[in-house]
Order: structure tokens, then C-alpha cells, then sequence
């Protein structure tokens, strides 16, 4: 939410739930994201959805995809 460039929280709250439904994110929002090989978190797929959230909030004018789901 820090990163969003809008004045008002409300519309930064709800932005950030619609891409959590739109991204399948809901049921993991309140979970570690995790620490490889001591703590375990959220699935690699969540990770890599997340990862792909976080840039989309933002709302860039250009965004490239290669393969946002393959290893």
C-alpha cells in the first residue's frame, strides 16, 4: 500500500482486496510469506502471485510477462 500513489486510503484498501480475489490471494493474506529451509509460508505459486500483485498496485503504464508462473 506504501508503494501506491493515491491520496486516499479507502481506495487503496479496496484496491488491494479486489487484486486479492482477482489473484486468488484471499485465503493466504494473513500468512508469513516464509523463510526457505526454517519457516514454511505460503506456497511458491501464492509467492509467485504476490510477487505479481505487488508490482500491479502500483499501476504501471507498461508491464512485460514472461512466464510469470513457469520456475
Amino acid at each position: 500500500m506504501l508503494r501506491m500513489k493515491t491520496n486516499t486510503d479507502e481506495y487503496r484498501l479496496e484496491r488491494v482486496e479486489d487484486v486479492l480475489h482477482v489473484l486468488d490471494l484471499v485465503e493466504c493474506q494473513n500468512t508469513v510469506i516464509g523463510i526457505p529451509g526454517k519457516l514454511k509460508g505460503i506456497s511458491g505459486g501464492e509467492f509467485r502471485r504476490l510477487t505479481f500483485a505487488s508490482v500491479v498496485l502500483t499501476n504501471p503504464s507498461l508491464l512485460l510477462i514472461d512466464e510469470p508462473t513457469s520456475g
